[in-house]
């Protein structure tokens, strides 16, 4: 599986985060570029955010109690667990608390939902 390329200032943002937001915000990114070498890491709007092509797909952050992984397009996707979180018209989260709580399967999915619901919105 090829790694994308890492963003300095991601690495940065990352290092300085308290545990376990640190290990969380760690594990998404290794997750992240790990399975979708299509995306493109970036440091936007004070936060990791991945992209497919122009678009986001996603973004990850550390808060005082928990990690987020955000989905640009979460209001559009099946969620089988439940756990994504949000109103409004496209993007959601997932609130993740300790890392015993980052599931690799449920967020690969997730994310594979993204890229497909913006390749066809892109055609």
């Amino acid at each position: 599986m090829t790694t994308s390329a890492r963003n300095e200032k991601v690495t940065q943002y990352i290092a300085v985060l308290p545990s376990p937001q640190k290990e969380i915000c760690q594990s998404l990114r290794e997750m992240i570029l790990g399975h979708f070498p299509e995306l493109r890491e970036e440091f936007k709007y004070n936060y990791p955010a991945y992209y497919h092509e122009r678009q986001r797909i996603c973004s990850i952050g550390g808060f005082k109690r928990h990690a987020n992984l955000e989905l640009d397009y979460g209001a559009h996707l099946r969620d089988s667990r439940g756990r994504v979180e949000g109103v409004g018209k496209n993007i959601r989260h997932v609130k993740i608390r300790s890392l015993d709580e980052v599931d690799t399967d449920y967020f690969i999915d997730l994310l594979r939902q993204s890229i497909e619901y913006h390749r066809s919105r892109a055609a």
